[in-house]
Order: structure tokens, then sequence, then C-alpha cells
């Protein structure tokens, strides 16, 4: 699914310096249409034959036809109707879904809930777009579904990017460019997937990379004489080029998009490339043309019926109008609107703006598009603030920024907070004035700090384009192999039933020529074999109960796989309570035996990372337990101190498993249990059998006066966890845990862990990667992100293991202290 162009809107917030006003356009309008657009571009041309086939389809939902088949055709028909009539499509497409859930067909399943996803994303609905294609994700992977996992890859990035996660969207659109890169003739996706590449390289305001990917794009939809593709990507071109303030680029770009649209036929994408057109004569400050080509566009546009960007291109005539007004100091001024020619007074072109930026706020109102209207009423306080009339500006401004700031529009709110500023302070509202400008200030870090930066610099260690097509293409040859030994196997057992058929072909008749000598050796063989029948009916019926009883464990097991992660802290509370943070989560099986916690408390943060005996799903079972027994000791009981949860949960650990008598269970778990105070920044940890890790610079290796505490090197000091379990172990079951406290340092880095990692089986000799291989590890990583910590640590243990099976559950909490 390709995301296409749009037109860009003149989008300026005027800020007045003695007499000149500046004009800032706004890239963040751009991404408003980015999926609904790709969709509607095919409508108007295609409405017709989608209900033709439509009707077609719904005579075969008539006729008696399978259950597979009518879930395809339910898909088929979602499909047809996406465009025109999309709640109709999501009806139908539920109805596919109820259906192959109720045959118990992936596939099926598969297929609506990307369908679905689709409508959900189109209506805004972000979220639940997410969580149907994740659920068509699962089913493409688990089944090797490479071309629609590569199209499901394809729709989350265009998910993420509309939500500006980019660097999670940029995850999927690579790992979708890998699977079609591999996959014979389907260049024409990968041209796609580098277009929404590079718009997403764009909205970070990298243009380089964007342009790079952009024409990669191009070169594919040339060689496939693919206009509609290349007149997309001119598109594109244009935007960057405009943004860099390359403005004649930029109009050669968009010329050549209006060639190749019309060579198409394509009147609603022509329409948006003379919008484009007439913003970039505004910004030459030649008004005549510009509003020439924005007529041009908003004529089109109304007669193809694709509405949706009405708003912002009647909105840019107001923009130019005022232009006009401020640059052109002529008594009349005449241009051209629909091949007649139009003259305003000097006096009345601020009357006519206002009358245009009216015209766009009430359509956006009334089409709820409110990105639209933040863009109108910006044009209509502009004005104002030209006409001096400050209190009414001051109006504007103010909705304006708080339909921004409710959509979390920051390079929004910092224009319009700062224009709002300079019509406070002309109002002489210094105070409030100041107010904004300081939330001008601190906007401008969020759009552009370090940790900005820091997003933007990841991705080149995250996303190389060449390694992940090495892994790939190892991958197919993987799977080749093992079809090739699959395809081999199974001749085997042709060859082996037809020998079986011969023989029992010659045994038949040999029964035959017996059966002319007596009639009683007739009725001898008719009764073995009606034994044989009966035998053989028994066998099968065990064969199919058996298949039965194997897909009901193994979608158990599946079901309980979501059941454990969903008591597991979620990415946001993670974030919110611990700040920069990792967890590296590797179960062995499908379930898992190790978990993490966590709970905020006031300024108090209590997280721990738990291994219980066993894993798969014996594991999964204790670890359910560990999560409700800390639920209980922290969150109901209220106890705060680390020794004291330790010694809580192993007293209602002992009681809920009824470890007493002569036939003790030796179940239980090791636990790592640590509560950051952000008051102090103080650390009080208690561990049972696991220790914990404080890396920092220029540790001091010679502390006396405790036996908790082991420095290793110069970076990085282990604290000692209680030799005993969380669980009954003979001979220790008065002894408590203890706790110990660290005064925390900005920088410090806090790691506690199970024992899987280090227990991990692998390298050149199949041995242990031991506990001081990981502590070297740990203290290599002080100055490192999280998320490269992460990376290093996954990626060593991938390495270590080579082609060995995972020994146990790992793992890993990591938080940097800043």
């Amino acid at each position: 699914m390709q995301r296409n162009k749009k037109a860009l809107p003149n989008g300026r917030a005027f800020l007045l310096a003695g007499n000149y006003i500046f004009v800032i356009p706004i890239l963040s309008l751009v991404r408003k249409y980015t999926l609904a657009l790709v969709t509607f571009l095919f409508t108007i041309a295609t409405v017709f034959g989608e209900d033709f086939n439509a009707d077609s389809l719904k005579k075969v939902l008539v006729g008696n036809i399978q259950d597979t088949d009518r879930v395809n055709t339910l898909v088929h028909l979602s499909t047809c109707y996406e465009n025109f009539n999309p709640d109709t499509s999501l009806t139908i497409g539920m109805q596919a879904l109820a259906l192959a859930r109720k045959i118990s067909w992936q596939k099926g399943m598969m297929d609506a809930w990307y369908d679905i996803g689709i409508f959900h994303d189109i209506k805004g609905k972000f979220k639940a777009a997410l969580s149907y294609e994740d659920s068509a994700k699962e089913v493409a992977l688990n089944n090797n579904f490479k071309v629609k996992l590569a199209m499901v890859y394809n729709v989350i990035g265009n998910i993420l990017s509309e939500e500006s996660d980019y660097g999670k969207s940029l995850d999927y659109y690579y790992k979708a460019l890998a699977i079609d890169s591999n996959i014979s003739n389907n260049m024409h996706k990968v041209a796609d997937i580098s277009n929404n590449i590079g718009l997403v390289y764009a909205e970070q305001g990298d243009y380089v990379k964007a342009e790079k990917f952009y024409f990669k794009a191009l070169k594919i939809y040339d060689t496939e004489s693919n206009k509609d593709g290349k007149a997309a990507t001119e598109g594109n071109l244009g935007i960057i080029y405009q943004m860099q303030g390359n403005t004649e680029k930029a109009m050669k770009s968009y010329f050549n998009a209006i060639e190749l649209d019309s060579a198409v036929k394509k009147m609603d994408a022509v329409a948006l490339d003379y919008a484009n057109v007439g913003n970039c004569y505004a910004i030459l400050h030649k008004y005549a043309e510009a509003l020439e080509y924005t007529f041009k566009g908003i004529k089109m546009t109304i007669q193809v019926g694709a509405l949706g960007n009405l708003p912002n291109d009647i909105g840019n005539v107001g923009y130019i109008l005022v232009d006009v007004y401020e640059y052109d100091s002529a008594r009349e001024f005449t241009f051209k609107k629909n091949d007649k020619n139009v003259t305003i007074k000097h006096e009345a072109l601020l009357d006519s703006a206002q009358l245009y930026f009216r015209k766009s706020a009430e359509m956006s109102e009334n089409e709820n598009d409110k990105l639209s209207l933040v863009y109108a009423l910006k044009g209509l306080a502009g004005l104002y603030s030209v006409q001096k009339k400050y209190n009414q500006s001051i109006a504007a401004y103010s909705r304006a920024l708080e339909m921004a700031d409710s959509m979390n529009l920051l390079q929004e709110r910092m224009e319009i907070s700062q224009a709002l500023a300079h019509n406070l302070m002309k109002a002489g509202h210094h105070e409030q004035a100041t107010k904004y400008l300081d939330d001008v200030i601190a906007l401008k870090d969020s759009l552009f700090g370090e940790e900005k930066q820091k997003q933007t610099g990841r991705l080149e260690a995250g996303f190389e384009y060449d390694k992940m097509l090495l892994e790939q293409k190892k991958e197919n040859e993987k799977v080749q192999a093992v079809d090739a030994e699959r395809e081999k196997r199974q001749q085997f057992v042709i060859a082996g039933i037809t020998i079986g058929l011969l023989t029992v072909l010659a045994f038949l008749l040999l029964l035959f020529r017996r059966f002319r000598i007596t009639n009683e050796q007739k009725k001898v063989i008719e009764e073995q074999k009606k034994e044989v029948d009966g035998a053989y009916g028994k066998l099968n019926n065990a064969h199919l109960e058996l298949q039965e009883k194997d897909k009901d464990i193994t979608d158990s097991i599946a079901y309980a796989r979501k059941i454990q992660s969903a008591i597991l802290p979620s990415e946001e509370d993670l974030k919110q309570s611990l700040g920069e943070y990792f967890v590296l989560y590797k179960p062995r099986d499908v379930v898992s035996g190790d978990f993490y916690w966590c709970y905020n408390e006031g300024n108090k943060v209590i997280f721990a990372v738990v291994d219980c005996t066993g894993h798969g799903v014996p594991g999964a079972f204790m670890s359910m337990i560990g999560n409700s027994l800390l639920n209980q000791v922290v969150i109901e009981n209220h106890i705060d101190n680390a020794a004291e949860i330790l010694n809580s949960v192993r007293g209602n650990l002992i009681k809920q498993l009824q470890q007493r008598g002569e036939a003790v269970s030796r179940d239980g778990m090791d636990m790592a249990v640590c509560i950051w105070d952000k008051g102090n920044n103080m650390l009080e940890y208690a561990g049972a059998n696991n220790a914990l890790y404080l890396v920092r610079s220029g540790i001091n290796t010679n502390i006396t006066g405790t036996n908790k505490l082991r420095p290793h090197g110069g970076s990085l000091l282990e604290v000692l966890p209680d030799k005993q379990p969380i669980g009954y172990q003979e001979g220790k079951m008065e002894s408590l845990f203890t706790a110990y406290s660290i005064q925390l340092q900005k920088g410090d880095c806090i790691f506690i862990a199970s024992d899987g990692y280090h227990d991990q089986f692998g390298g050149e000799r199949n041995k242990k990667f031991t506990s001081r291989a990981f502590r070297d590890l740990l203290a290599s990583l002080t100055n490192k992100s999280v998320t490269e910590q992460k990376e290093i640590l996954n990626t060593t243990i991938e390495k270590w293991k080579r082609d060995y099976a995972q020994t146990d559950d790992i793992c890993v909490l990591g938080v940097r202290i800043s």
C-alpha cells in the first residue's frame, strides 16, 4: 500500500517584526491524509467497476458454497466497499471474521483482520487498527505467509508513521522491504515501500535520505512504466524540495506530476498538483499565478468529488490575499479565476481573505476536520493581527492552540504560541505573553532537543537495509532446505504406499483364485475383511481424536501466552515509572517461567525480575502465582521494604503450595526486587539468589564493612543476594532476607536479571556463557543508551547460542538514572 503525495497547505503563522511578515510552512499538515488519500486516489476511477464486482460477489454468496469460499468472498466484498462505503466494508469484514472464527480457519481470520485494520486506520482509530493488524501479523508469522506478512508490516508502518512513532514505523517498513525484495515479480511493492520510507524521513527533516528512497522508488516505477507511482513520487519530491527552500526545483517536480497524472487521467491527483504549484508561486511572491493555479485546483477538486482537501485549498486563497495586501501596494490587484479576470481593490483584499478563511473554517467544522480547522483559524488570527484587531486575533489563536494541543501537534503549538505571545504584547498583556514565550522555548526543546536527535541517530544501527536482506536470504535458504527435506520424505512415503498397495493387490488376486476353489474360504476371507475394516475405522477415529487433542493443546498454550503477556507491565507504564529503561525478555518456549514486575507508589518505584521453577507451561503457572503474590504483598498490603517483600512473598507461597509435612514440593522462585525512592535518589535492594549489578565510572574497589558488596574492576559493583530461594528450603526457613541501600548518582546503570542469560550454552565448545562474562558485558555498556544496551545484550547471546537450543528463559531489566 503506497502512501501518496498531499497538497501542501500554506499554513503560515503571521509574526510581525517591524513591517516584515515571516512565512513559515508547516510540514506536519502533510501527514493528515497519508493513508486515506491512497485509497481515495483510485475511488473515482474504479467506483463503478467495484460496484459491479460487489454485485457479482453478492450473487456468489447466494449460492451453495463451502465456508472457506464464503469467507474469501466476504473479504473480497469488504475490499470492494472499502473506498466508497467504509462502514459497509467494516460490517462485511466483521461477518467474514466471525465465520472464519467459527470454522477455525487461520488464513480467513488473517485476511479479515487485515481489512478491518485498514478500515480503522482510515477512520483515524489507530489503536484499534494496530490491534487488528497485530492479530493478522501473528497468523502470517506462524504460517509463513510471507506475501501477506509484508503487506501487514507495511500497513503497521503507515499507522505508526501517522502516530509520529517514526523509529518503529521504519522498523516495520524495512521488514516489509526485506520480504518483498526476495519475492520475484514484486518490485512494484518494493517501490511503494521505498516511497513510504522516504515520507518518514521527510517527516523527520532528513531530506537527504528521503530523496534517496524517493529516487529508488522512481527508478523502479520508471522501469515498470508505472505512471501512477512516478506521479506520486514526483509530488513527494516536490514537497521536500519546497521544505528545503528550493522552490524552483519543487515546481519542476510538481509540473512533472501534473503531466503524469493527466496522462493516466487521475484528475483528483492533478487537483493536488495544482494546489502545490499555487503554493510555490505564493512563496515566490507571484500572487496572480498562485491564485490562478489554486483556483484551478479547487475547480478540479469539486469536479471529481475529492472534497477532503477543499478546506485547505480555500484557506490558501485567504493566505495569498493577505500576502498581496502586505507585499503589493498597487490600488488594484487582478488575477484569473476559472479563466476569467477578477479585480479586487487593495482596501478590499483583507475582507475577501476573511471570507475565504471563514468558509474554510465552516467546511472544516462540518466535516469534523480538526487539522484543517486549526489551519483556517491561524489564517483568520493572522489577518486580525495585520488589521491590529489584537483581541480578536488572540481569541482565534487561543482556539487554534486549544485544538492543536488536543491533537498533540507540537510544531503547530509552538508556532501558534509564538504568534499569540506577539499579539498579547501588542494588546498590553505582557505577563501572559511571557507565559506563552516560555511555552515556545519548551516546545522547541521537545521538537529539536537531544532525544529527538538520538531517535534519528538510532536508525542507522537499527535498520540496515543490506543486512536485513542478507538475513532474509538466509531465512529463505533455510525454508527451501526444509521444503526439500519434506518433499524427499513425501517421496519415500509415496513409494512405501505404492509398494503396500501392490502387495495388497497381489494378496487380493490370491484370494480371488482361492475363492473359485471353495466357497467356505470366501466366507472366512469376508469375515476377516470385516474385522480389518473395523480395526481400521477404530484406528482412524483414534487418529482424528489425537489430532483434535493436539490442536486443543496448541490453542490453549497460545492463549496462555496472551494471558501471560497481559499481566506484564506495558511499555507506557514502564516508561512513565522508570524513565530510561529496557527489558530483554526471551522465553525459551511459548510461555515463560521468567517475568518482570513494576509498581509506582508516590515517589517510589518498586520493580523486580523473577525466575520461577521450571519453564514452559509449569513455569508459566508459577509466574502467574508469583505475579499475584507481588500484587498482594505490595499493592494490597502496602509493604514497601525490599527484604520484607521477599519474606512476605515466601510465606504466602509456602502457604499456597502447602509446602509442609513429608511430601514437600520444591517449587519456588528466585527474585531480585528494587525500591527506587526518586525523592532522595536512594535504591533499596534485596535478592533471593539473584544479584543486583551497578555500573558506574570510578567505583571504589576497596569497599569494607559489608559482605554484600563485590566490586569488579573500576566500573561494576555486584550486590550479592541471600543464598536462599522464595519457597521451602530445609534448614533455612528461619533465615530472613536482608536488604541493602545504595545512594544513586546521575548516569548510573542498574541491572537485575534471571540466571537464563549467563547459563546459556553455546560458543565453540558448547559451554555456559558464565556469570563472569555476563558481568564483563554489563560493565562495557557504561556509555551506551538503553536501546543500544538491549541490542548489544540480545546480539551477544544470539551469537553465543549459535544453532544450539535455548537453555532457559531469559529476562534482563536495565535502568539508567537520569
